[in-house]
């Protein structure tokens, strides 16, 4: 086990889930073949141990696949790496995930794509939609929820309504 995952789990605050898969993810790409596929099994192997600390029918299980997903693909992103296809294979892993842990699949994919949508001021908007088609294509209405969630998302080049101008 990662040594901070312990004290996080501890802690059982599933927030700094999110930095410490994106450290780890960051960390383990330097250097590495493929490093998508190695973002990807890094953020399931992360929420094993931390979805194993926590009691079943917890809710913030979701939390923690959502942060773990947003923290590990910041990993990619500082890397410059290819977001499509780390997202791809992060949410082919996150499906085996649910089967092998027995989590609530639908549950587990919307956690996976809040963490998607979670990303959107870090992501151009063409990797992003390149993404959300590569969803589309295998996991039928799951690209459509993605936009949704894009949707609820501040704009990153504009001002929150209200907000006091800069």
């Amino acid at each position: 086990m990662p040594a901070g995952l312990g004290y996080i789990m501890e802690q059982q605050d599933p927030f700094k889930i999110g930095q410490l898969s994106k450290e780890l993810v960051a960390g383990r790409l330097a250097g590495i073949e493929d490093p998508c596929a190695a973002a990807a099994d890094t953020i399931k192997k992360t929420l094993v141990v931390a979805l194993k600390a926590m009691p079943d029918g917890d809710s913030r299980r979701a939390q923690a696949i959502e942060e773990a997903v947003r923290g590990g693909l910041q990993g990619v992103i500082l890397g410059d790496h290819d977001f499509a296809k780390a997202g791809m294979l992060t949410l082919q892993g996150m499906a085996d995930l649910a089967m092998d842990m027995h989590l609530d699949p639908t549950g587990t994919l919307e956690a996976v794509l809040r963490g998607f949508a979670g990303l959107k001021r870090l992501v151009a908007p063409q990797k992003m939609d390149s993404l959300r088609h590569a969803i589309d294509a295998e996991y039928m209405g799951a690209g459509m929820v993605l936009s949704e969630l894009l949707s609820r998302q501040p704009d990153p080049g504009r001002r929150e309504q209200g907000s006091p101008a800069s």
